[in-house]
């Protein structure tokens, strides 16, 4: 989990400090159990300059049950940097960071 932080974006780092960080993905582990698997529903690409952002929407099996993920990265040159990440499960959504950073302008991003 620290290591998710260290490698974060400056949007997700901006919002929120390393401890909350990875005390919210720790306990989200711990609600939803291991990773079993999934796959990749839709992916979208915005960037301007090498600088942007792509978007994942994957659905995944953990152990106490199936979800949907949402991944926001920005690209700075080369650099994926995780800025935002959500998961639905059991109809519960569990987002971070919130708020939300913002998207370029004119985005297809689904938020």
């Amino acid at each position: 989990m620290q290591s998710i932080y260290s490698e974060a974006s400056f949007d997700w780092k901006r919002v929120r400090g390393r401890d909350t960080s990875v005390e919210f993905l720790t306990g989200l582990r711990r609600e939803i159990g291991a990773y079993r698997g999934g796959r990749t529903l839709e992916s979208h690409e915005r960037s301007a300059g090498g600088n942007g952002f792509v978007t994942l929407v994957h659905e995944a099996d953990y152990e106490r049950g199936r979800g949907k993920e949402l991944f926001l990265w920005r690209i700075n040159g080369q650099q994926p940097q995780l800025a935002r990440y959500r998961i639905t499960i059991g109809g519960v959504a569990h987002e971070w960071p919130t708020p939300a950073p913002r998207p370029l302008a004119n985005s297809p991003l689904p938020f």
